[in-house]
């Protein structure tokens, strides 16, 4: 992955070893967790270029989802070989997000500067969705609820947005002149049952809210910056979260409860630089300890080299706790995990 700029980086649910990265000039895939990539996009291709999306099948890694800055496309073979499917979508529209449903991956949703839409037969057909106000159609992210998949949460350039009826109907569930770069579900943590919304703004910072009650609150603590450019879950560890500020000496900060409080993830990153944070699971049933990780960290984007953080640097945080976090790079340390 050296030299290539990347924007989207996703991991097949079903085979945590496999990723799929989207960059500027084509699709690559990793089989074991980010050492080693291969092209599966035709080099120089007009169209199959600026990627923003990805998405990949629940249940079978093979299939494909790629959103550029034209298009959406698929591949059923791995990327072996792909097809435009934008029948229903208006033409030239900038895919910026794509969503599966877990439960039933026939069913998607892409945003898009035209709007959003939903296609009911794994994106041959798209049909644009009414319901939210033309200044919402910038949607930046959608999510599924991942317990209840009839539900989505949309998070747009007019605040966030939620539907309960798969896409058909919609409510604003925030304040409109909230713009949400970020979104995350986060899973219950009593016997309640209820989950949380944590939202990455352009300038109110974190905000945490009950998903029943719609209330959100400000989680900053631990940092000045107030614009979220990107969050990310550890899935093996719902209290641990990264989250990525604009403009900050300390781009990168984390969470070792839920959002309550935060800290610097770790020196030698360029605040400039970083544009996305992501978290894979550990691949192959290793341990996390951080003796496992061998201070492994690839961060990200618009294409500088940031470095890696140093078991050293990291000796100081829960070493039960701590997870492997991947992000975009544009120059990729030749170590890898041992």
């Amino acid at each position: 992955m050296a030299g290539h700029a990347v924007r989207a980086l996703v991991g097949a649910p079903t085979d945590p070893d496999t990723l799929v990265a989207g960059a500027l000039d084509g699709l690559f895939r990793s089989h074991d967790a980010g050492k080693s990539w291969e092209l599966i996009t035709p080099a120089h291709d007009p169209e199959l270029r600026n990627f923003d999306s990805l998405a990949v099948d629940p249940r079978n890694p093979e299939i494909i989802y790629a959103g550029t800055f034209h298009l959406p496309w698929k591949s059923t073979d791995g990327g072996q070989d792909w097809v435009a499917i934008h029948d229903g979508m208006i033409d030239d529209s900038d895919v910026l997000s794509l969503a599966v449903n877990p439960s039933n991956p026939e069913e998607i949703f892409a945003s898009a500067c035209s709007g959003i839409y939903r296609s009911d037969d794994a994106g041959l057909h798209w049909k644009q969705i009414q319901g939210i106000p033309d200044s919402s159609k910038r949607t930046l992210v959608i999510r599924f609820d991942p317990a209840n998949p009839g539900t989505l949460y949309a998070g747009t350039t007019d605040g966030l947005w939620k539907s309960t009826t798969g896409g058909d109907h919609w409510r604003r569930a925030s304040a409109s002149d909230w713009v949400i770069n970020s979104l995350l579900l986060l899973p219950a943590i009593d016997e309640s049952g209820s989950f949380r919304v944590l939202l990455g703004t352009e300038q109110q910072g974190v905000l945490i809210g009950e998903g029943m009650s719609g209330k959100f609150e400000p989680a900053n603590d631990g940092f000045e910056h107030r614009r979220i450019v990107s969050l990310t879950l550890d899935r093996e560890n719902p209290g641990r979260m990264g989250a990525v500020l604009a403009n900050a000496s300390d781009p990168i900060v984390t969470t070792d409860d839920a959002g309550e409080t935060w800290s610097p993830l770790g020196s030698g990153l360029a605040s400039a630089s970083v544009r996305r944070l992501y978290s894979t699971p550990m691949a192959g049933g290793r341990p996390s300890r951080l003796a496992d990780l061998r201070g492994w960290m690839r961060t990200v984007a618009d294409g500088s080299a940031l470095g890696s953080l140093s078991n050293a640097a990291r000796s100081a945080r829960r070493p039960s706790q701590i997870r492997r976090f991947d992000a975009q790079i544009r120059r990729q340390q030749s170590s890898g995990l041992q």
